[in-house]
Protein backbone atom coordinates (compact mmCIF):
# COMPACT_ATOMS: atom_id res chain seq x y z
CA UNK A 1 0.00 0.00 0.00
CA UNK A 2 2.70 2.28 0.35
CA UNK A 3 4.18 1.95 -2.61
CA UNK A 4 1.54 2.14 -4.57
CA UNK A 5 0.00 5.53 -2.67
CA UNK A 6 3.62 7.02 -2.14
CA UNK A 7 5.43 7.65 1.21
CA UNK A 8 3.37 10.06 2.65
CA UNK A 9 -0.04 7.88 2.47
CA UNK A 10 1.48 6.10 5.17
CA UNK A 11 2.27 9.09 7.67
CA UNK A 12 2.12 7.78 10.79
CA UNK A 13 2.16 4.01 10.37
CA UNK A 14 6.06 4.57 8.41
CA UNK A 15 6.78 6.38 11.96
CA UNK A 16 5.77 3.09 13.39
CA UNK A 17 7.64 1.32 11.63
CA UNK A 18 11.08 3.65 12.21
CA UNK A 19 10.71 3.74 15.87
CA UNK A 20 9.02 0.84 16.99
CA UNK A 21 12.23 -1.37 16.90
CA UNK A 22 14.67 1.30 18.49
CA UNK A 23 12.26 0.88 21.67
CA UNK A 24 12.23 -2.75 20.93
CA UNK A 25 15.98 -3.12 20.75
CA UNK A 26 16.04 -0.52 23.82
CA UNK A 27 13.96 -3.66 25.74
CA UNK A 28 16.23 -6.28 25.26
CA UNK A 29 19.79 -4.91 25.45
CA UNK A 30 18.39 -3.99 29.22
CA UNK A 31 17.24 -7.99 29.60
CA UNK A 32 20.85 -8.53 27.71
CA UNK A 33 22.46 -6.44 30.61
CA UNK A 34 20.73 -8.08 33.32
CA UNK A 35 21.44 -11.50 32.28
CA UNK A 36 24.34 -13.76 32.76
CA UNK A 37 27.21 -13.51 30.32
CA UNK A 38 25.10 -10.41 28.68
CA UNK A 39 28.00 -7.60 29.36
CA UNK A 40 30.71 -10.29 28.41
CA UNK A 41 28.88 -11.28 24.84
CA UNK A 42 29.25 -6.86 24.64
CA UNK A 43 32.74 -6.71 25.27
CA UNK A 44 33.34 -9.74 23.15
CA UNK A 45 31.87 -7.58 20.03
CA UNK A 46 34.48 -4.90 20.71
CA UNK A 47 37.56 -7.58 20.85
CA UNK A 48 39.27 -7.12 17.14
CA UNK A 49 40.23 -10.27 15.69
CA UNK A 50 43.06 -8.61 13.08
CA UNK A 51 43.79 -11.74 11.89
CA UNK A 52 40.72 -11.88 10.11
CA UNK A 53 41.56 -9.06 8.02
CA UNK A 54 43.26 -11.21 5.86
CA UNK A 55 40.06 -13.03 4.66
CA UNK A 56 38.60 -11.61 1.61
CA UNK A 57 34.83 -12.77 2.91
CA UNK A 58 35.43 -10.75 5.87
CA UNK A 59 35.96 -7.21 3.38
CA UNK A 60 33.05 -8.39 1.25
CA UNK A 61 30.86 -9.07 3.63
CA UNK A 62 31.29 -5.40 5.42
CA UNK A 63 30.90 -3.93 2.33
CA UNK A 64 28.44 -5.65 0.96
CA UNK A 65 26.81 -4.52 4.64
CA UNK A 66 27.34 -1.22 4.58
CA UNK A 67 25.52 -1.05 1.00
CA UNK A 68 22.72 -2.45 2.13
CA UNK A 69 21.85 -0.54 5.02
CA UNK A 70 22.95 2.75 3.37
CA UNK A 71 20.34 1.18 0.36
CA UNK A 72 23.36 2.62 -1.74
CA UNK A 73 23.67 1.60 -5.17
CA UNK A 74 20.52 -0.36 -5.14
CA UNK A 75 17.92 2.81 -6.23
CA UNK A 76 16.32 2.91 -2.85
CA UNK A 77 18.34 6.34 -1.48
CA UNK A 78 18.49 7.83 -5.70
CA UNK A 79 14.25 6.99 -5.37
CA UNK A 80 13.12 8.86 -2.74
CA UNK A 81 15.97 11.65 -2.92
CA UNK A 82 13.98 12.55 -6.29
CA UNK A 83 10.93 13.24 -4.16
CA UNK A 84 12.86 16.22 -2.62
CA UNK A 85 12.95 20.18 -3.29
CA UNK A 86 15.19 21.17 -5.51
CA UNK A 87 16.31 23.54 -2.65
CA UNK A 88 17.24 20.93 -0.48
CA UNK A 89 19.99 20.73 2.30
CA UNK A 90 21.95 17.23 1.05
CA UNK A 91 24.54 17.63 2.91
CA UNK A 92 22.87 18.08 5.98
CA UNK A 93 20.57 14.92 5.38
CA UNK A 94 23.19 12.87 4.01
CA UNK A 95 25.28 13.61 7.36
CA UNK A 96 21.85 12.43 9.54
CA UNK A 97 21.68 9.63 7.47
CA UNK A 98 25.38 8.00 7.61
CA UNK A 99 25.23 8.92 11.39
CA UNK A 100 21.83 7.16 12.42
CA UNK A 101 22.75 4.14 10.35
CA UNK A 102 26.29 3.49 11.90
CA UNK A 103 24.69 4.28 15.12
CA UNK A 104 22.13 1.71 14.93
CA UNK A 105 24.01 -1.00 13.38
CA UNK A 106 25.79 -0.86 16.40
CA UNK A 107 23.24 -0.41 18.88
CA UNK A 108 21.58 -3.20 17.22
CA UNK A 109 25.03 -5.51 17.44
CA UNK A 110 25.05 -4.44 21.25
CA UNK A 111 21.87 -5.65 21.93
CA UNK A 112 22.24 -8.83 19.71
CA UNK A 113 25.80 -9.91 21.41
CA UNK A 114 23.97 -9.21 24.45
CA UNK A 115 21.69 -12.24 24.13
CA UNK A 116 24.31 -14.22 22.67
CA UNK A 117 26.35 -13.92 25.50
CA UNK A 118 24.04 -15.09 27.70
CA UNK A 119 23.36 -17.98 25.38
CA UNK A 120 27.00 -18.64 25.22
CA UNK A 121 27.63 -18.49 29.20
CA UNK A 122 24.66 -20.98 29.54
CA UNK A 123 26.67 -23.55 26.75
CA UNK A 124 29.79 -22.60 28.85
CA UNK A 125 28.62 -23.55 31.97
CA UNK A 126 27.18 -26.39 30.98
CA UNK A 127 30.19 -27.88 29.28
CA UNK A 128 32.14 -26.76 32.55
CA UNK A 129 29.67 -29.00 34.48
CA UNK A 130 29.70 -31.87 31.67
CA UNK A 131 33.56 -31.62 31.69
CA UNK A 132 34.32 -31.89 35.15
CA UNK A 133 31.75 -34.70 36.12
CA UNK A 134 33.32 -36.56 33.40
CA UNK A 135 37.01 -36.32 35.25
CA UNK A 136 35.30 -37.57 38.64
CA UNK A 137 33.92 -40.81 36.86
CA UNK A 138 37.17 -41.66 34.63
CA UNK A 139 38.79 -41.08 38.14
CA UNK A 140 36.41 -42.77 40.02
CA UNK A 141 36.62 -39.96 42.43
CA UNK A 142 33.65 -38.52 44.63
CA UNK A 143 31.62 -35.29 43.77
CA UNK A 144 33.48 -33.33 46.84
CA UNK A 145 36.91 -33.86 45.60
CA UNK A 146 37.22 -30.95 44.07
CA UNK A 147 36.17 -28.81 46.70
CA UNK A 148 35.95 -24.96 45.89
CA UNK A 149 38.75 -25.21 43.34
CA UNK A 150 37.73 -22.96 39.96
CA UNK A 151 37.06 -24.51 36.59
CA UNK A 152 40.73 -23.37 35.14
CA UNK A 153 42.39 -25.05 38.34
CA UNK A 154 40.93 -28.35 38.14
CA UNK A 155 41.73 -28.17 34.28
CA UNK A 156 45.11 -27.51 35.49
CA UNK A 157 45.37 -30.28 37.76
CA UNK A 158 44.27 -32.92 35.27
CA UNK A 159 46.55 -31.84 33.04
CA UNK A 160 49.10 -32.65 35.69
CA UNK A 161 47.50 -35.46 37.00
CA UNK A 162 47.59 -37.21 33.07
CA UNK A 163 51.02 -36.38 32.78
CA UNK A 164 52.20 -38.46 35.72
CA UNK A 165 49.67 -40.62 35.39
CA UNK A 166 50.01 -41.28 31.35
CA UNK A 167 46.78 -40.75 31.01
CA UNK A 168 45.18 -38.67 27.93
CA UNK A 169 42.66 -35.61 29.12
CA UNK A 170 40.97 -36.21 26.06
CA UNK A 171 39.32 -39.31 27.43
CA UNK A 172 39.36 -37.90 30.61
CA UNK A 173 36.99 -34.62 29.88
CA UNK A 174 35.59 -36.61 26.84
CA UNK A 175 35.68 -33.13 24.87
CA UNK A 176 39.01 -32.27 22.44
CA UNK A 177 39.58 -28.79 24.27
CA UNK A 178 38.81 -26.67 27.14
CA UNK A 179 35.69 -25.04 27.77
CA UNK A 180 35.79 -21.35 26.30
CA UNK A 181 33.56 -18.89 26.40
CA UNK A 182 34.76 -16.82 23.37
CA UNK A 183 35.17 -19.84 21.11
CA UNK A 184 31.76 -21.13 21.95
CA UNK A 185 30.36 -17.76 21.54
CA UNK A 186 32.27 -17.43 17.62
CA UNK A 187 31.99 -20.94 17.06
CA UNK A 188 28.64 -21.55 18.15
CA UNK A 189 26.63 -19.20 16.61
CA UNK A 190 25.22 -19.05 12.67
CA UNK A 191 25.21 -16.72 10.60
CA UNK A 192 22.68 -15.44 8.03
CA UNK A 193 19.51 -16.43 9.06
CA UNK A 194 20.61 -18.54 11.66
CA UNK A 195 21.35 -16.06 13.61
CA UNK A 196 17.88 -14.84 13.56
CA UNK A 197 15.51 -17.49 13.74
CA UNK A 198 17.55 -20.23 15.34
CA UNK A 199 20.55 -18.33 17.76
CA UNK A 200 18.59 -15.20 19.20
CA UNK A 201 15.58 -17.55 19.31
CA UNK A 202 17.15 -20.17 21.73
CA UNK A 203 18.39 -17.02 23.90
CA UNK A 204 15.20 -15.36 24.18
CA UNK A 205 13.48 -19.00 24.47
CA UNK A 206 15.30 -18.95 27.96
CA UNK A 207 14.59 -15.80 29.24
CA UNK A 208 11.59 -15.04 31.47
CA UNK A 209 8.23 -14.16 30.25
CA UNK A 210 9.74 -15.74 26.83
CA UNK A 211 6.56 -16.05 25.10
CA UNK A 212 5.63 -12.56 25.30
CA UNK A 213 9.58 -11.64 24.69
CA UNK A 214 9.43 -13.72 21.52
CA UNK A 215 6.49 -12.27 20.11
CA UNK A 216 7.76 -8.82 20.52
CA UNK A 217 11.45 -9.66 19.06
CA UNK A 218 9.73 -11.16 15.73
CA UNK A 219 7.40 -8.67 15.67
CA UNK A 220 10.31 -6.25 15.30
CA UNK A 221 12.22 -8.32 12.63
CA UNK A 222 9.26 -8.00 10.75
CA UNK A 223 8.53 -4.74 11.11
CA UNK A 224 12.67 -4.19 9.85
CA UNK A 225 11.79 -6.35 6.81
CA UNK A 226 8.32 -4.38 5.86
CA UNK A 227 11.08 -1.39 5.96
CA UNK A 228 13.93 -2.49 4.30
CA UNK A 229 11.10 -3.99 1.49
CA UNK A 230 9.62 -0.45 0.93
CA UNK A 231 12.94 0.94 0.42
CA UNK A 232 14.09 -1.97 -1.73
CA UNK A 233 11.25 -1.91 -3.62
CA UNK A 234 10.72 1.76 -4.38
CA UNK A 235 14.28 1.80 -5.99
CA UNK A 236 12.54 -0.45 -9.03
CA UNK A 237 9.36 1.01 -8.90
CA UNK A 238 10.20 4.22 -9.29
CA UNK A 239 12.14 4.34 -12.24
CA UNK A 240 10.53 2.07 -13.90
CA UNK A 241 6.91 4.28 -13.31
CA UNK A 242 9.13 7.69 -14.36
CA UNK A 243 9.68 5.41 -18.02
CA UNK A 244 5.87 4.52 -18.48
CA UNK A 245 4.81 7.98 -17.77
CA UNK A 246 7.66 9.21 -20.50
CA UNK A 247 6.45 6.96 -23.14
CA UNK A 248 3.23 7.44 -24.81
CA UNK A 249 1.97 4.67 -25.11
CA UNK A 250 3.11 3.33 -21.36
CA UNK A 251 2.07 6.32 -19.43
CA UNK A 252 -1.79 5.35 -19.08
CA UNK A 253 -0.44 2.83 -17.12
CA UNK A 254 -1.60 3.50 -12.90
CA UNK A 255 1.26 3.35 -10.21
CA UNK A 256 -1.43 0.91 -8.40
CA UNK A 257 -1.30 -1.48 -11.23
CA UNK A 258 2.82 -1.56 -11.40
CA UNK A 259 3.05 -2.20 -8.15
CA UNK A 260 0.99 -4.76 -8.16
CA UNK A 261 2.58 -6.52 -11.07
CA UNK A 262 5.86 -6.27 -9.48
CA UNK A 263 4.93 -7.51 -6.43
CA UNK A 264 3.69 -10.83 -7.95
CA UNK A 265 6.50 -10.93 -9.75
CA UNK A 266 8.72 -10.66 -6.73
CA UNK A 267 6.55 -13.08 -4.88
CA UNK A 268 7.05 -15.89 -7.50
CA UNK A 269 10.81 -15.34 -7.46
CA UNK A 270 10.30 -15.44 -3.62
CA UNK A 271 8.88 -18.98 -3.58
CA UNK A 272 11.76 -20.85 -4.28
CA UNK A 273 13.37 -19.91 -1.05
CA UNK A 274 10.00 -21.75 0.29
CA UNK A 275 11.43 -25.63 -1.10
CA UNK A 276 13.28 -28.02 0.29
CA UNK A 277 16.47 -26.49 -1.05
CA UNK A 278 15.67 -22.53 -0.23
CA UNK A 279 18.45 -22.41 1.90
CA UNK A 280 20.61 -22.93 -0.55
CA UNK A 281 18.76 -20.22 -3.12
CA UNK A 282 19.29 -18.14 0.32
CA UNK A 283 22.80 -18.68 0.74
CA UNK A 284 23.30 -17.81 -2.87
CA UNK A 285 21.46 -14.73 -3.97
CA UNK A 286 22.94 -13.97 -0.37
CA UNK A 287 26.43 -14.28 -1.04
CA UNK A 288 26.11 -13.89 -4.75
CA UNK A 289 23.71 -11.53 -6.13
CA UNK A 290 24.66 -8.20 -4.56
CA UNK A 291 28.41 -8.48 -3.35
CA UNK A 292 30.55 -8.03 -6.16
CA UNK A 293 27.92 -6.35 -8.03
CA UNK A 294 27.27 -3.66 -5.78
CA UNK A 295 31.33 -2.91 -5.72
CA UNK A 296 31.34 -2.36 -9.57
CA UNK A 297 28.26 -0.09 -9.49
CA UNK A 298 29.67 1.62 -6.79
CA UNK A 299 32.85 1.88 -8.75
CA UNK A 300 31.37 3.13 -11.70
CA UNK A 301 29.32 5.88 -10.23
CA UNK A 302 32.33 7.23 -8.52
CA UNK A 303 33.71 7.40 -11.92
CA UNK A 304 30.86 8.96 -13.68
CA UNK A 305 29.70 11.87 -10.73
CA UNK A 306 33.44 12.31 -9.77
CA UNK A 307 35.31 12.10 -12.55
CA UNK A 308 33.64 12.23 -15.99
CA UNK A 309 30.67 14.82 -14.72
CA UNK A 310 33.78 15.89 -12.61
CA UNK A 311 33.81 16.56 -8.34
CA UNK A 312 34.00 20.34 -8.15
CA UNK A 313 30.69 20.36 -10.43
CA UNK A 314 29.01 18.28 -8.42
CA UNK A 315 30.36 19.68 -5.30
CA UNK A 316 29.20 23.20 -7.04
CA UNK A 317 25.86 21.90 -7.64
CA UNK A 318 25.61 20.87 -3.87
CA UNK A 319 26.39 24.83 -3.51
CA UNK A 320 24.10 25.87 -5.35
CA UNK A 321 20.67 23.77 -3.87
CA UNK A 322 21.83 24.81 -0.80
CA UNK A 323 22.77 28.34 -0.57
CA UNK A 324 21.60 29.41 -3.82
CA UNK A 325 23.15 32.30 -6.02
CA UNK A 326 23.09 34.96 -3.70
CA UNK A 327 22.43 32.99 0.00
CA UNK A 328 24.07 32.58 2.77
CA UNK A 329 27.95 31.77 2.47
CA UNK A 330 29.68 28.62 3.55
CA UNK A 331 31.34 28.24 6.43
CA UNK A 332 35.12 26.88 7.33
CA UNK A 333 33.19 23.94 9.09
CA UNK A 334 31.36 23.20 5.87
CA UNK A 335 34.16 23.86 2.96
CA UNK A 336 36.69 21.14 5.12
CA UNK A 337 33.25 18.96 4.60
CA UNK A 338 33.75 19.48 0.95
CA UNK A 339 37.20 19.16 0.51
CA UNK A 340 36.43 15.95 2.35
CA UNK A 341 33.86 15.09 0.29
CA UNK A 342 35.97 15.70 -2.86
CA UNK A 343 38.87 13.73 -1.28
CA UNK A 344 36.50 10.58 -1.14
CA UNK A 345 34.73 10.89 -3.95
CA UNK A 346 37.85 10.90 -6.15
CA UNK A 347 40.29 8.47 -4.91
CA UNK A 348 39.43 7.20 -0.96
CA UNK A 349 36.10 5.49 -1.96
CA UNK A 350 36.54 3.93 -5.01
CA UNK A 351 40.47 2.72 -4.55
CA UNK A 352 38.80 1.58 -0.99
CA UNK A 353 36.84 -0.29 -3.31
CA UNK A 354 38.72 -1.55 -6.02
CA UNK A 355 41.36 -2.86 -3.75
CA UNK A 356 38.13 -5.06 -1.70
CA UNK A 357 36.81 -6.16 -5.22
CA UNK A 358 40.82 -7.05 -6.30
CA UNK A 359 41.12 -8.75 -2.85
CA UNK A 360 37.49 -11.25 -3.44
CA UNK A 361 38.45 -11.62 -7.27
CA UNK A 362 41.96 -13.40 -6.39
CA UNK A 363 40.35 -15.13 -3.68
CA UNK A 364 37.18 -16.26 -5.54
CA UNK A 365 39.93 -18.23 -8.44
CA UNK A 366 41.89 -19.50 -5.52
CA UNK A 367 38.97 -21.01 -3.52
CA UNK A 368 35.69 -21.01 -5.91
CA UNK A 369 32.23 -20.58 -4.53
CA UNK A 370 31.61 -23.35 -1.91
CA UNK A 371 28.51 -23.84 0.12
CA UNK A 372 27.82 -25.86 3.52
CA UNK A 373 26.30 -29.24 3.31
CA UNK A 374 23.41 -30.39 5.30
CA UNK A 375 22.88 -33.68 7.07
CA UNK A 376 19.26 -34.91 7.36
CA UNK A 377 20.39 -37.94 9.32
CA UNK A 378 22.09 -35.07 12.52
CA UNK A 379 19.56 -32.52 11.71
CA UNK A 380 22.52 -30.08 11.22
CA UNK A 381 25.34 -28.74 9.11
CA UNK A 382 28.25 -31.49 8.19
CA UNK A 383 31.58 -31.25 9.59
CA UNK A 384 34.73 -31.88 7.88
CA UNK A 385 35.73 -34.65 10.41
CA UNK A 386 32.40 -36.33 12.11
CA UNK A 387 34.82 -37.70 15.00
CA UNK A 388 35.94 -33.94 16.24
CA UNK A 389 32.58 -31.83 17.17
CA UNK A 390 35.05 -28.95 17.00
CA UNK A 391 36.10 -29.13 13.23
CA UNK A 392 34.88 -26.51 10.97
CA UNK A 393 32.01 -27.43 8.73
CA UNK A 394 32.58 -29.33 5.54
CA UNK A 395 31.73 -27.06 2.30
CA UNK A 396 31.76 -28.01 -1.37
CA UNK A 397 32.01 -26.46 -4.45
CA UNK A 398 28.93 -25.43 -6.50
CA UNK A 399 28.14 -27.70 -9.45
CA UNK A 400 28.00 -26.55 -13.21
CA UNK A 401 24.55 -25.53 -12.94
CA UNK A 402 25.14 -23.47 -9.47
CA UNK A 403 28.07 -21.62 -10.65
CA UNK A 404 25.86 -20.73 -13.72
CA UNK A 405 23.24 -19.33 -11.66
CA UNK A 406 25.67 -17.16 -10.15
CA UNK A 407 26.71 -15.95 -13.22
CA UNK A 408 23.35 -15.46 -14.56
CA UNK A 409 22.56 -13.41 -11.29
CA UNK A 410 25.60 -11.01 -12.17
CA UNK A 411 24.92 -10.84 -15.61
CA UNK A 412 21.14 -9.66 -14.94
CA UNK A 413 22.51 -7.33 -12.41
CA UNK A 414 24.92 -5.92 -14.54
CA UNK A 415 24.12 -5.94 -18.06
CA UNK A 416 22.01 -2.77 -17.66
CA UNK A 417 25.10 -0.82 -17.34
CA UNK A 418 26.49 -1.41 -20.92
CA UNK A 419 23.11 -1.46 -22.25
CA UNK A 420 21.88 2.10 -21.40
CA UNK A 421 25.44 3.51 -21.94
CA UNK A 422 25.00 1.79 -25.69
CA UNK A 423 21.28 3.57 -25.55
CA UNK A 424 22.54 6.79 -24.56
CA UNK A 425 25.53 6.89 -27.28
CA UNK A 426 23.31 5.63 -29.95
CA UNK A 427 20.79 8.80 -31.31
CA UNK A 428 19.24 9.96 -34.20
CA UNK A 429 20.57 7.11 -35.91
CA UNK A 430 23.99 7.24 -35.51
CA UNK A 431 26.28 5.30 -32.68
CA UNK A 432 29.29 8.45 -31.17
CA UNK A 433 31.01 9.01 -28.53
CA UNK A 434 29.48 12.81 -28.35
CA UNK A 435 25.78 11.72 -27.73
CA UNK A 436 26.34 11.62 -24.22
CA UNK A 437 26.18 14.79 -23.29
CA UNK A 438 22.61 16.63 -23.90
CA UNK A 439 21.84 20.13 -23.33
CA UNK A 440 18.80 18.39 -21.55
CA UNK A 441 20.98 16.61 -19.02
CA UNK A 442 23.25 19.12 -18.09
CA UNK A 443 22.48 20.63 -14.35
CA UNK A 444 25.61 22.63 -14.21
CA UNK A 445 25.03 25.86 -13.63
CA UNK A 446 28.34 27.33 -12.57
CA UNK A 447 28.88 30.46 -14.88
CA UNK A 448 31.18 31.70 -12.13
CA UNK A 449 34.76 29.99 -11.81
CA UNK A 450 34.30 26.45 -9.78
CA UNK A 451 36.86 27.54 -7.14
CA UNK A 452 35.59 30.69 -6.05
CA UNK A 453 32.06 28.99 -5.68
CA UNK A 454 33.48 26.24 -3.40
CA UNK A 455 35.75 28.53 -1.69
CA UNK A 456 34.17 32.13 -1.89
CA UNK A 457 35.01 34.46 1.45
CA UNK A 458 32.39 35.17 3.59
Amino acid sequence: MISMNGAEAGGAFLYFIAITPYVVLLIFLGIGLSTAGGPEGIAELFQADWEALKDARVWIDASSQIFFSLSVCFGGIVAFSSYNPIKQNLLRDATIVASVNSGTSLFASCVIFSLLGNRAWTAFENCKSTTIDNSLNFFDEAEDFYGDKTYDEIYDFVLNKCESENCDPVDVFQRQSKCDFSKILQEDTPSGTGLIFIAVAEAVVDLPGSFILSMIFFFMVILLGLGSMVGTFEGVITPVYDGLQASSKWRKIPKQALVLVMSCFAFAIGLIFATNAGNYWLDIFNDYSASINLLIIGVLQFVVVAWIYGAEKWLSEIDWMIYGEDGEQPGLVVRICRLFLKTCWTVLSPGLILFVLIFFMVDIFQNPPAYKVWDKTTGDWKLENATNPDSDYLKQEYSAAGSAVIAILHILCLIWIPVMLIKALFKDGKFSFKNWRTEEAIIYRGEQKIAKRMFRNS
